[in-house]
C-alpha cells in the first residue's frame, strides 16, 4: 500500500456514508422479521445502493490511498455526517458497507428475475384465454 495522499477521501466518507443510509432505510421495517411488504423497504434502499456500487472503484482507490491522518478525518466526517458516536462510527460503517453491499445483490436479483417474468408475460400474453387454460 503506498499511501501517498494522492486522491482525497471524499468517495470513502459518501460511500460509507450512504450505507449507513442504507442500514438505516431498512432496520425499522425488518427488526420483527422479514414480511413480504418489507420489500418496499429494500426497494427504497436500492437506489442508495447502486450508487455505492457504482462509485466502487474510486471508493477502491481512494481507501487504499489513505493516510494515517486522512482515516482519522474520514471517521470524524462519517460520525458527524451520520450523527452516529465517533467511538461506534467505524464498526457501524463496516457493518452497514456488508448491508449495502447484500442489498444491490437482492436489488439486481429481483430485477432479473423480474426482467424474465415479463417476458413470460408478454409470450403468454399472445395467447387467447382458451390456450392460456
Amino acid at each position: 500500500m503506498n499511501n501517498s495522499n494522492q486522491y482525497g477521501y471524499d468517495e470513502v466518507v459518501d460511500t460509507l456514508g450512504d450505507s449507513i443510509e442504507i442500514y438505516r432505510k431498512i432496520k425499522t421495517p425488518l427488526e420483527d422479521g422479514l414480511q413480504f411488504t418489507d420489500i418496499l423497504a429494500l426497494y427504497d434502499a436500492y437506489p442508495l445502493a447502486m450508487e455505492v456500487f457504482n462509485d466502487r472503484n474510486t471508493f477502491i482507490r481512494q481507501f487504499l490511498d489513505l493516510t494515517p491522518e486522512e482515516s482519522v478525518q474520514v471517521l470524524d466526517e462519517l460520525s458527524a455526517r451520520t450523527g452516529t458516536p465517533r467511538d461506534k462510527v467505524e464498526q457501524v460503517a463496516t457493518q452497514s458497507f456488508q448491508v449495502a453491499s447484500r442489498v444491490y445483490r437482492l436489488g439486481s436479483y429481483v430485477i432479473e428475475e423480474s426482467k424474465g417474468i415479463y417476458a413470460d408475460i408478454q409470450l403468454i400474453g399472445g395467447l387467447s384465454p382458451e390456450e392460456e387454460a
